[in-house]
């Protein structure tokens, strides 16, 4: 079953020649971007696959910040993007990411994130680019000696924030 069988928005692919140059299209399912917001304060999802973008940029010292125009920007680790996209291509289901509390802005059900964790365990390897053990670190952290945080977690993980 197609999660997102209601989407009707074309793939960006489709719009060429037919739109504006200055379409985004979002890096992980190539739809024309939208997003909402997570609970994470700049931080919106993909409305069509989930995936985080920051869209508040700050810029200057810490304590004299100020908000600067910038576009979205994907905070996945680019090692992390193929991963995500062949998600994309087979499940079509909104990729959890991370940045909402349970019960808040977070797009993907609990059913997503039990889909998503399972892909994961099943699939992610093949999928990256490279497999080093920094890709491993990222599907748990140790604790007190006992592996913890499932891999659900993987792609809050292997978010980043650029150098501002």
């Amino acid at each position: 079953m197609n999660h997102n069988e209601g989407n009707t928005q074309p793939a960006c692919a489709d719009l060429a020649g037919r739109v504006e140059p200055l379409v985004m299209c979002c890096e992980v399912c190539g739809n024309p971007f939208s997003f909402s917001w997570t609970d994470t304060h700049g931080i919106g999802q993909c409305s069509s696959c989930g995936v985080p973008y920051k869209i508040y940029h700050y810029e200057g010292e810490e304590g004299k910040k100020h908000r600067v125009e910038k576009p979205p920007e994907l905070v996945v680790k680019p090692e992390y993007i193929p991963v995500l996209r062949a998600y994309w291509n087979e499940m079509k289901r909104h990729i959890p990411g991370g940045h909402s509390f349970p019960g808040g802005y977070e797009l993907a059900t609990p059913e997503d994130h039990k889909i998503f964790s399972e892909w994961m365990r099943q699939n992610a390897e093949k999928h990256l680019a490279h497999n080093s053990v920094l890709d491993r670190v990222l599907y748990f952290q140790v604790k007190d000696g006992i592996l913890s945080i499932p891999v659900c977690q993987l792609l809050r993980l292997a978010t980043y924030y650029p150098a501002q």
